[in-house]
C-alpha cells in the first residue's frame, strides 16, 4: 500500500483528528506533553533529501510544449531502477518535481520503486490517480520552481548557455566560471546562473533544517504513544524522506559550489573534469543530504557516489547570499 506518499500526515496527541500537510507549513508547533518518564527515541530522526536529474525524455512532438516532455520507455525503467539503489520509503515519502513533467514522472518512479501497483507503462496520470485512490485528501505532488530552469532571462544568456550546451559542450565549466559574471552584465534578474542555482538547493535544505526540530518532536510523540496508537516511526527508522526531480545543468550546481566553497576553483574544475558529460549529470544522477542532530547540533551530510562533505548550517548562508549579491549588482549597475 501507499500510505504518506506526497503529503505528510500525523496524529494530534489529544485527539485523533488528521492534520496534512504540517511538516511542509510547521503546524506542528507545540511542546511535547509532559510525562512522568520520557521513552528513549532509539533511532535519530532524520530527514533525507534525494536530489537528481530527470531520467531519459522524449522528444518535443508537434503541438507539444516543452514542459509536457515525458520519460520514454527506457526511461521509465531506468528511473525505477534508479530509485531501488536510493531505499525509498513511500510510507515516508514526498515528491517534488519542477514545473517540467519529466522531473515529476522521475521523482514519482523513483520512490514508488517498488511498488508493484507502478507499472512499467504506466503514465503519468496512472500514478497520480493510483495515488488519488490511496489518499483521498491532501497533495499530489509539489512543483517547486527552484528545481526548474531558465535560461531565457536574456538573449545574451541564452545565446551563450546554448553554446557552450551544443557546440563547445562544457556547460558546467561555463556555469561556474561565467554564468554569474554573465548576468549581471547582461543585467539578467532571471536565469539559472551559477550562483542562483546553488541557492535555489541551498533554500530547499534550509527549509528541511527548520522543520527538522518539529519532526524529533513528532517521532517523541510517537514514541511515547501506546502500541496500539503508534504511528511506528521507528519502524521507518525515524526518517523522512523527499525525493526531488530536476535537471541537467541544474542540480549540479549546489554540488560545484560546494567544492568550489570548501575546497576551491580547482577541485572543483577537476570534479567536472571527471565526469562523463561535462553538460550535467547522467539521467537519474543526483546526491543525498542527510539532516539530524547530534548533541542539539544540525548536522548536514552530503553524498555524491563515493564523495561526501559534513557542513555546516552557515554554509547555506552563504550560498543564499552569493545569489542574492547578484540581484544587488544588477539593481546597482
Amino acid at each position: 500500500m501507499i500510505y504518506l506518499i506526497l503529503y505528510d500526515i500525523f496524529i494530534v496527541y489529544l485527539g485523533k483528528f488528521i492534520i496534512y500537510n504540517f511538516m511542509e507549513k510547521s503546524f506542528f508547533a507545540q511542546p511535547l506533553p509532559e510525562k512522568a518518564e520520557q521513552k528513549e527515541v532509539l533511532v535519530t530522526p532524520s530527514i533525507r533529501l534525494e536530489f537528481f536529474r530527470h531520467s531519459k525524455q522524449g522528444p518535443q512532438t508537434e503541438g507539444m510544449q516543452e514542459y509536457q516532455r515525458r520519460l520514454t520507455e527506457d526511461g521509465r525503467a531506468m528511473a525505477t531502477e534508479a530509485g531501488k539503489t536510493r531505499e525509498p520509503n513511500p510510507e515516508m515519502g514526498l515528491v517534488y518535481g519542477s514545473p517540467r513533467e519529466r522531473s515529476q514522472e522521475t521523482a514519482y518512479r523513483q520512490i514508488l520503486a517498488n511498488q508493484e501497483e507502478v507499472k512499467s507503462d504506466s503514465s503519468l496520470e496512472d500514478i497520480e490517480e493510483l495515488i488519488k485512490n490511496e489518499l483521498p485528501v491532501g497533495q499530489k505532488k509539489i512543483i517547486d520552481e527552484r528545481l526548474n530552469f531558465n535560461w531565457d532571462g536574456s538573449q545574451k544568456f541564452n545565446e551563450v548557455s546554448m553554446k557552450h550546451f551544443t557546440e563547445t559542450k562544457d556547460t558546467l565549466k561555463f556555469l561556474v566560471e561565467e554564468s554569474d559574471d554573465l548576468v549581471v552584465e547582461a543585467k539578467d534578474k532571471v536565469s539559472s546562473s551559477y550562483s542562483r542555482c546553488a541557492a535555489n538547493t541551498a533554500e530547499i535544505i534550509q527549509k528541511y533544517l527548520k522543520i527538522l526540530p518539529n519532526w524529533e518532536k513528532a517521532v517523541q510523540l510517537d514514541n511515547n504513544r501506546e502500541e496500539q496508537d503508534k504511528k511506528d516511526y521507528a519502524k521507518n527508522n525515524n526518517e523522512l524522506q523527499r525525493f526531488l526531480g530536476s535537471h541537467g545543468a541544474t542540480v549540479e550546481n549546489f554540488i560545484l559550489k560546494l567544492i568550489d566553497k570548501t575546497e576551491g576553483r580547482e577541485a572543483v574544475l577537476k570534479f567536472i573534469e571527471n565526469l562523463p558529460d561535462k553538460n550535467n549529470f547522467q539521467f537519474n544522477d543526483g546526491y543525498s543530504v542527510c539532516l539530524h542532530n547530534e548533541n542539539n547540533n544540525p548536522k548536514i551530510e552530503v553524498t555524491y557516489h563515493d564523495l561526501a562533505w559534513s557542513i555546516e548550517p552557515k554554509l547555506l548562508d552563504e550560498f543564499i547570499n552569493d545569489s542574492k549579491d547578484l540581484t544587488n549588482k544588477i539593481e546597482k549597475s
